[in-house]
């Protein structure tokens, strides 16, 4: 009993972020299906799990099936207003919401890739992917 009792501890103390070790977001975003730039994206307030639809055309298509125009739609974890502790990587909603360009990196079932790493707000589109590995490296 003493062994769970600290490692509900620790689990109660770590954030949310802290769960997997950063190779594994990387590794997620990595192998993602669909990386598009949309500017100008629509976001709408979050659901009850915390998630924005973010939605818009696409600007920019760096890899996958679609080409640009077609039109994207992706839920986004951007409210963990419950504190909720797990793998899942948290983009803030306010900044989401006021970004001029997402980059979405999305795996095949249209959720975002990495636990929810797989994003990057950015002020203008850009030629490249501009999403950073969260290890540091490439």
């Amino acid at each position: 009993m003493i062994r769970w009792s600290a490692v509900l501890l620790l689990l109660s103390t770590t954030p949310s972020h802290a769960v997997l070790e950063c190779l594994y977001y990387d590794q997620g975003v990595a192998a993602a299906a669909l990386v598009v730039q949309i500017e100008t994206p629509k976001v709408s307030p979050a659901d009850a799990n915390g998630d924005c639809a973010v939605t818009g055309p696409a600007t920019r298509v760096f890899a996958g099936t679609l080409v640009v125009g077609d039109w994207v739609t992706a839920l986004v974890p951007c409210d963990n207003a419950l504190g909720m502790v797990g793998q899942t990587l948290w983009t803030d909603a306010t900044a989401l919401a006021t970004a001029k360009v997402v980059e979405l990196h999305l795996d095949e079932d249209g959720s975002v890739a990495g636990y929810g790493a797989g994003i990057a707000l950015l002020d203008t589109v850009s030629q490249s992917p501009m999403w950073k590995p969260i290890c540091g490296a490439d």
